[in-house]
């Protein structure tokens, strides 16, 4: 396999690596007609999800039988019931287009006329009670008096509808699924609105929800637990960082510079196979002057990153910890103490308060542990800690 470029974006095509077996799954999985099971990825934010979802949505575009449909919570603007609604319906519409004769993008129908908006609707090669489903949501919001399970309801009888009249299978991709928890319809809807996909997903024989999402405590709820909605109505995968072997391939493959072994080795270790800051350390040290790489140089890009970079991606993760996980983080990432009786005598508090936001901070996936230790599933966001108390 070739590789093109380092990016900070989501990696498809050539340039995906590492997950063959798992793609090669889903797209099998998905692709037959007995099944009507998707799937569950979770892992470490910054692990490779996306790509994994969006190398299966590139995959699947080649199935004449498949309409594939990707669409990220993280995409929304509002977190409310209607704008998810809103902007899934866009996403299925858009992937339906070419199909049913949409000659627009979906998202200019809501600012069409009226009039306009109509003559478009005709002109779309469905029967006329998708017709109407498609003006509702895409006039969604103007109507005050659609209630959100009415509402949900709609956007994935508007999805099965489109598959039925075409006579294909619809894949759904939704990417950071757990976020629909923090969706309001006045007020957050929390696990109830999983549940009412849930009961949705129940009926739907041309639709195959897969989802995804990065915090341990959220996908719990959703789909790892014995209680959970989802449980046993996915096939549940593990997205794990990169291998040693395929870090070393991904940087010498694409680094057009001479590399030590010994900066192979710490950006593995300073990235602990993240493919994000894998592919942040090959780009970084590939803009600099210098012609070969040391493990010195690595060093040298890693404090340039988090100097400029840092803020932007940290302190809102960071800002939403309570200040008991602040200082404890704080403790961990500067003193380096590791076991529940250190960092209790580091931070000053009683073993058993200690515990509480310990567990509180492996909830949010900012900690993890192994055996008595604690340390940050995120490297970097350690790194950038320590940095912020200089």
């Amino acid at each position: 396999m070739v590789w093109l470029s380092f990016t900070l974006k989501p990696v498809v095509g050539e340039n995906f690596f590492n997950r063959d077996s798992l793609v090669s799954e889903m797209v099998g999985v998905l692709s037959d007609k007995g099944n009507n099971t998707g799937f569950a990825l979770y892992g470490k934010r910054r692990v490779g999800k996306t790509s994994v979802f969006k190398q299966v949505f590139l995959k699947l575009q080649g199935n004449k039988e498949i309409v594939p449909v990707y669409f990220s919570l993280w995409d929304l603007v509002e977190d409310s019931v209607f704008e998810f609604s809103r902007k899934l319906s866009q996403a299925i519409l858009e992937a339906y287009s070419s199909r049913i004769g949409l000659s627009v993008k979906a998202v200019q129908l809501a600012s069409l006329p009226v009039d306009l908006l109509k003559d478009f609707l005709n002109r779309l090669e469905v029967n006329l009670k998708l017709k109407q489903d498609v003006e509702l949501m895409v006039r969604l919001g103007s109507e005050k008096n659609v209630d959100y399970d009415t509402v949900l309801e709609k956007v994935f009888s508007l999805a099965e509808g489109l598959a039925k009249e075409t006579n294909t299978r619809c894949v759904l991709l939704i990417d950071e699924f757990p976020s629909v928890m923090d969706l309001k319809n006045g007020k957050k809807l929390g696990l109830n609105i999983v549940k009412k996909i849930r009961t949705i997903d129940e009926d739907l024989k041309l639709i195959v929800l897969n989802i995804a999402g990065s915090v341990r405590k959220t996908m719990s709820l959703v789909v790892l637990d014995e209680v959970s909605p989802f449980y046993k109505q996915l096939f549940v995968r593990e997205v794990m960082p990169l291998e040693k072997k395929f870090v070393v391939e991904l940087i010498v493959s694409n680094l057009k510079k001479k590399i030590s072994g010994d900066a192979l080795e710490k950006i593995f270790s300073e990235s602990r196979g993240l493919p994000f800051y894998v592919h942040i350390l090959g780009k970084g040290l590939q803009l600099r002057k210098e012609k070969s790489i040391s493990s010195e140089l690595v060093s040298e890009e890693i404090t340039f990153f988090l100097q400029e970079e840092g803020n932007l991606l940290f302190q809102k993760d960071f800002n939403i910890l309570s200040s008991r996980e602040k200082v404890i983080s704080v403790v961990i990432a500067c003193s380096k103490v590791r076991t529940l009786t250190e960092i209790s005598k580091k931070a000053n508090l009683l073993p058993s308060q200690t515990s509480w936001f310990l567990n509180s901070l492996q909830e949010k996936s900012v900690l993890e542990k192994t055996g008595v230790e604690y340390f940050f599933e995120d490297p970097f966001f350690e790194k950038w800690l320590e940095r912020k108390q200089l």
